[in-house]
Formats: C-alpha cells, sequence, structure tokens
C-alpha cells in the first residue's frame, strides 16, 4: 500500500508515477466522454457535437441538425442504427457510403466531415445545408421554367459525372434526396443504395 500525505513525498519515484497515472486517467475519461453520446441537462451530445431538432427519418435511422460546441460550426447527422442495418442486411451497403462520401469532393455532393461509432449507432458528420430538400422547392414554386431548371440540371449532372468517373452509381435519384444550400445550389445526398462499378475486362 502507498500512502502520501499531502501530496508530499515517499518512497522515491512513487509520486511521479501517481500523479502521471492520476493524469493518464483523467485523459482517457475525457476522451471516453468526447467519444460518446450523453445527456446533459437536457442537452444530446455526440462527440463535440450537440444535437438539435430533427431534418429527416429513413428506413434505418434519422438526420439530425447540430453544432460544433466550440467551433459553432453547423452541421447534419445520419444517425443509423446498427441493429436496424443488421436485420435490413444493409451493412456493407452502409460501409461502401462511409468509404465513398469519405473521399468524395464535389461541389454538388454533400461532403461528410467525420464518423463517429457507439456500440449502438454509426453517428455520420455531413454539411448541412439549409435550402431543403429541391422537391419541396418544386412544391412550392410549381412549375419551373426552362431557365430556372437548367442550372439544376447542369449541377445534377456534374455530380453525377463525377460519381460515375469514380465507378460510383448513386441508383435513388430523385428530388428528395437532392438538397440547396442558401443559394440554391444543388448538393446530391442520401447515397445508401451505391453500387460499386467493376471495369469491364478487356
Amino acid at each position: 500500500m502507498i500512502l502520501l500525505i499531502n501530496g508530499g513525498a515517499s518512497a522515491k519515484g512513487i509520486p511521479y508515477k501517481f500523479d502521471k497515472y492520476k493524469r493518464k486517467k483523467k485523459e482517457n475519461q475525457a476522451a471516453n466522454s468526447a467519444n460518446s453520446s450523453s445527456t446533459d441537462v437536457g442537452v444530446i451530445r455526440i462527440g463535440h457535437y450537440i444535437l438539435c431538432e430533427t431534418l429527416g427519418t429513413g428506413s434505418f435511422g434519422k438526420v439530425k441538425k447540430a453544432y460544433h460546441q466550440i467551433t459553432r460550426h453547423t452541421v447534419a447527422i445520419k444517425i443509423v442504427n446498427r441493429t436496424k442495418i443488421k436485420q435490413l442486411d444493409v451493412v456493407g451497403k452502409i460501409r461502401r457510403e462511409i468509404q465513398n462520401l469519405r473521399l468524395f469532393r464535389h461541389p454538388h455532393i454533400i461532403k461528410l466531415y467525420q464518423v463517429i461509432s457507439t456500440p449502438t449507432d454509426i453517428f455520420m458528420v455531413m454539411e448541412y445545408v439549409s435550402g431543403g430538400e429541391l422537391f419541396d422547392y418544386i412544391v412550392k414554386k410549381g412549375k419551373l421554367s426552362e431557365a430556372e431548371a437548367r442550372p439544376f440540371f447542369q449541377q445534377i449532372i456534374s455530380g453525377v459525372d463525377y460519381c460515375h468517373r469514380h465507378m460510383v452509381v448513386h441508383r435513388d435519384l430523385k428530388p428528395e434526396n437532392l438538397l440547396l444550400d442558401d443559394a440554391s445550389h444543388v448538393k446530391i445526398a442520401d447515397f445508401g443504395r451505391l453500387c460499386i462499378l467493376m471495369a469491364a475486362n478487356s
């Protein structure tokens, strides 16, 4: 048994090792806290992100608006429930979606910033766009003129071409999966049904 009185010295080297152990323990506790879900007075935190309202709900999870508690940067977090994706046999699809979005860098494809994993859920921290879905835009505006529709088509084609050049097919392109930023620029989202193309044999 080691006895330390008022933080003073005992056997040679022991206070240093004990202090080092305490510092390491505190660092581990802080790291564990930063990388797990927690609730503090009604606030739900995932890593360094504070969760806000729900933006949408899908077959195996939901998307919530969030912000970084230090930088205040707004993001969208896609919450994927591990049990549901196992039941639906889509674990491989989610893995491929994450792998490809991590590599994609295109102005008209939604960005994936970070992935946070817990035993129950996968949290995909993604670019937040404030303009909503193209579907809602069309419902609100009604029939679009050719001049209004042309930029949307050009941006969609640009994003799809980028995917195809990287051997990826989206397979679920629809107005609900085309998001708009505050400047009405299209962002292709929801790659949950993507397919990887295989190069043709020569």
